[in-house]
């Protein structure tokens, strides 16, 4: 017996995203934040949504132009779900197909909504920042097992760090 229609799809994406405002990143350490949350997530999209007559995020101009953060596009038409006040919905030029987009792009205001991609260069920094960590981590156990006196050594510099750093988590 078979169907008049089928609705199994060609292809199903499942795709990760994190969508934020302009008012989301003011600070030097939110956009810190970002950074490290596109390094930790490289297989995700990351977006911002501004008024589409508003004035650029200066923060992000400034990690643009100094080669943190590349933004190479911007797509237009994406209106305030109605609904949701967190997203954003994308209608085309000449209102939608239903009534309330028609209604809701007469409303306004249209956002733009912008990509924001890692440079290889950030990444490159973010990786030789991470390596210089983990092997300072890993090197500081103090005792050594070297041809030393006994063949046991005490490193004394590291054996201060281990001391200050084990009695600090206890605390």
């Amino acid at each position: 017996m078979s169907t008049d229609f089928d609705i199994l799809p060609d292809k199903v994406e499942v795709i990760k995203y994190h969508r934020f405002e302009n008012k989301d990143i003011q600070s030097e350490g939110a956009l810190n934040e970002l950074i490290s949350l596109m390094f930790d997530h490289p297989e995700r999209d990351f977006y911002v949504f501004t008024e589409k007559n508003s004035k650029p995020n200066s923060l992000l101009m400034k990690a643009n132009k100094d080669g943190s953060i590349l933004i190479n596009e911007v797509e237009l038409f994406y209106y305030r779900h109605p609904r949701d006040k967190h997203s954003f919905i994308r209608i085309p030029r000449g209102g939608g197909e239903f009534e309330w987009e028609k209604e809701l792009t007469k409303q306004g205001p249209m956002f733009q909504r912008t990509k924001l991609k890692l440079t290889a260069r950030m990444k490159r920094q973010l990786e030789a920042l991470n390596k210089i960590a983990l092997e300072k981590r890993s090197d500081s156990f103090p005792i050594e097992l070297k041809p030393n006196l006994f063949g046991l050594g005490l490193d004394l510099n590291k054996l201060f760090r281990f001391v200050r750093q084990f009695f600090g988590k206890r605390r």
